[in-house]
């Protein structure tokens, strides 16, 4: 059987993103000509000059292992025993670091890959066994020290002028939750909770404080705030063809 795999190319108008030479590669291997492949006589000392070619790849990918020693002294004058301190995150014998705690929440957050594809993709890379006990470590960890942030975003939405909420469906520990949003084109907000409504909205804590124009789906729980409200222009073309095509109406 032919099989034939078609590749959609780059859109009409799209700039394109072609590979150029970089002005400062990491490395250059020179390759030599130490003889003349005409006469076969020996060139190697002559100056000549060179042609290019880069080849973009990514290093090896291996886990690097610092070690942190912390010095002991007995002070000569009073017999005190003195050890250095350790860096703040180096609190074991042996443990991971915050880069590759970092890739592992990445992956399972933002590409939304489980625990288990997670740990074998990472001892695929790297050759070490990471437990699905750790993975869900490290989520938790990153979920405490992100708090911060996430009133940070919530303080910094209430200072601006427009705002786009929605809410979605999502499941939870296998119940139906909802996955309420509230966004700028630099700041983006999610919050989950078992209600759709008023509830939710309250519990999150950013419209009942908003005082600029929230724009949405007019669905009904939003207009009971007393920010200002613009419509969803991609709600209103769906409503509108909706008209337009079931109901014969013409605009």
């Amino acid at each position: 059987m032919l099989r034939v795999l078609v590749l959609s190319g780059g859109q009409k108008g799209h700039s394109g993103h072609t590979l150029t030479m970089a002005e400062t590669p990491d490395h250059i291997i020179v390759h030599p000509v130490n003889q003349c492949r005409e006469c076969n006589r020996l060139i190697k000392s002559i100056d000549g000059t060179y042609v290019s070619r880069q080849v973009f790849d990514i290093p090896q990918l291996l886990l690097e292992v610092t070690e942190h020693r912390a010095e002991v002294k007995d002070c000569p004058y009073c017999g005190a025993n003195n050890q250095a301190l350790f860096p703040e995150e180096v609190t074991k014998t042996v443990s991971y670091g915050n880069r590759i705690k970092s890739l592992s929440v990445y992956l399972m957050q933002y590409q939304l890959l489980p625990y288990e594809r997670t740990a074998e993709l990472l001892s695929d890379l790297f050759s070490s066994p990471i437990s699905e006990a750790s993975l869900y470590n490290w989520n938790e960890k990153a979920y405490q020290v992100l708090e911060k942030s996430e009133q940070t975003i919530n303080d910094q939405l209430q200072q601006s002028s427009v705002m786009n909420v929605d809410e979605t469906s999502v499941f939870c520990q296998n119940k139906l939750h909802w996955l309420h949003v509230a966004s700028t084109p630099n700041l983006t907000y999610y919050g989950i909770h078992a209600k759709r409504g008023k509830e939710a909205i309250d519990a999150l804590d950013i419209l009942p404080r908003y005082k600029g124009t929230a724009v949405h789906d007019f669905w009904k729980p939003y207009l009971q705030y007393t920010c200002g409200h613009a419509f969803c222009n991609a709600h209103i073309m769906r409503e509108l063809t909706y008209a337009f095509e079931q109901k014969n109406q013409v605009w």
